[in-house]
């Protein structure tokens, strides 16, 4: 219910302005260093650096990162809290990015303040859900909709959260540091149980205070201006159709 589009306005130009200055495919944006500045004159590794930052761009340009940027960045401008989530496409041989909508996520952090438990809530169909967990890990219920009405909906959760004990020294899926844990809420089935060496969800949170959890934005911050704004727009547009009339 907007009746005024400068807020919004001024979102859109903070996130094309840092998208296109900061992580642009038009130009190298970023570089590879060494801590210690004197490695960084060693002829040998200077190459090394080189060539493991084109391996890096080459994979990004291959994948959807540029396009999911975008929300990202729009998200942290406007709720403060934005959520990047990224896997392997084996079929397609490249990394698939996904920018995750604010009202998905539930975190927490640990000590130091990093987010590291992420608990993601969503809807996908039948036809998506056989895809990726295949037919044999799927409830009797979504089988029956593959079937039947591919298309209807099941609400999910994946949940990612350090494991308290684990070993490290076995390869398996269930021995990584943080576990990962697919459930269908309708059926009460767990679809997927493996983990990941590293967090694979990146929370980004424009700003926060340290004893809360999700992050404060620009549009947060100023919400008093444009609701106030917005009120103002209704009321003149109202007076514009009443003289009209």
């Amino acid at each position: 219910k907007a009746f005024n589009g400068t807020a919004i306005g001024a979102a859109v130009l903070a996130t094309d302005g840092i998208h296109g200055y900061h992580v642009s495919p038009a130009f190298p944006w970023f570089s590879y260093m060494m801590s210690r500045n004197e490695l960084n004159k060693v002829p040998q590794i200077k190459e090394w650096l080189q060539a493991e930052q084109e391996e890096v761009y080459s994979v990004l340009n291959n994948s959807n990162f540029y396009a999911e940027m975008w929300p990202v960045i729009y998200n942290g401008f406007t709720v403060g809290t934005t959520v990047l989530y990224g896997e392997w496409n084996w079929e397609e041989q490249k990394v698939r990015l996904e920018c995750v909508h604010p009202r998905e996520i539930y975190i927490d952090e640990n000590d130091f303040s990093t987010v590291d438990v992420l608990h993601r809530k969503y809807k996908r169909n039948a036809r998506q859900l056989v895809q990726k967990f295949g037919k044999e890990n799927v409830s009797q219920s979504v089988k029956d909709a593959y079937e039947k009405s591919p298309f209807d909906e099941f609400e999910i959760i994946h949940a990612v959260f350090p494991r308290e004990e684990y070993d490290d020294r076995k390869k398996t899926a269930t021995n990584k540091k943080y576990a990962s844990i697919w459930y269908e809420t309708g059926s009460g089935n767990v679809i997927d149980e493996s983990g990941y060496d590293v967090f694979p969800y990146k929370v980004w949170r424009y700003s926060r205070f340290s004893n809360y959890v999700y992050g404060l934005s620009p549009a947060i911050l100023y919400m008093c201006d444009i609701k106030g704004l917005n009120i103002i727009s209704k009321t003149l547009l109202g007076a514009a159709q009443m003289a009209v009339d």
